[in-house]
C-alpha cells in the first residue's frame, strides 16, 4: 500500500520549473498561476470548470492555447468562447455515461497526439484516482499541471464503498 502513496506522490509533487510565475485568469476562483512556459502548449484540458471559464478564455485570447472543458453539473458557461469545446461530463477512469477518461475525451476531439499540453484540474476529490490511472504516456505530454487537491488530509484513509 506504501508503493500506491509513494506513485501518487511522485506523480503529484510540485516542481521548481525554473520559470517566473504568472496569474491567468481571476484573481480568485477561476485563476492559476502557472510557470510562464506557455510557448509552444496548443491545448488545456480544464475539468472540473463549473461556470467560471475566464483562465480558458485568456488561454486562447492572449496565448492561442484551445481548451476542452468539462463539468458534470453545470451547462456551457454562457461566456465561453465559441472556439472552446465544453462536455457535460465528469472526468473519470473509466468511460460511462457520465464520465470519461482523459485518454478517451482527446480522441473524441482527434487530439489524442497533442503535446505539450496544460491541464488545469478542479474535480472535487476525483483528482487522486484520474491520476492514478492516466496513462504515463498522457502523463507524459502535459507540461503544466495545477491541481486543487481536495480531501488531501484523508489520502491515507482507507477507500469504502469508491470514497476515501
Amino acid at each position: 500500500m506504501l508503493e500506491q502513496y509513494l506513485d501518487l506522490y511522485k506523480k503529484i509533487w510540485p516542481v521548481d520549473t525554473g520559470f517566473e510565475l504568472i496569474r491567468i485568469g481571476n484573481d480568485g476562483d477561476g485563476g492559476y498561476l502557472v510557470p510562464n512556459c506557455l510557448e509552444g502548449i496548443s491545448l488545456c484540458l480544464s475539468p472540473g470548470t463549473s461556470k467560471i471559464v475566464t483562465f480558458e478564455n485568456q488561454l486562447l485570447t492572449t496565448y492561442g492555447i484551445r481548451s476542452l472543458l468539462c463539468d458534470p453539473g453545470h451547462d456551457r458557461p454562457h461566456d465561453l468562447n465559441k472556439d472552446l469545446y465544453f462536455d457535460r461530463l465528469a472526468l473519470g477512469i473509466e468511460d460511462n455515461d457520465g464520465q470519461i477518461t482523459i485518454e478517451s475525451w482527446l480522441k473524441k476531439y482527434d487530439l489524442l497526439d497533442s503535446q505539450p499540453i496544460i491541464v488545469t484540474m478542479d474535480i472535487e476529490g476525483g483528482e487522486y484516482k484520474v491520476l492514478e490511472f492516466v496513462s504515463d504516456e498522457v502523463l507524459s505530454k502535459i507540461r503544466i499541471l495545477t491541481i486543487e487537491l481536495h480531501f488531501i488530509h484523508m489520502i491515507h484513509e482507507p477507500i469504502i464503498n469508491g470514497a476515501r
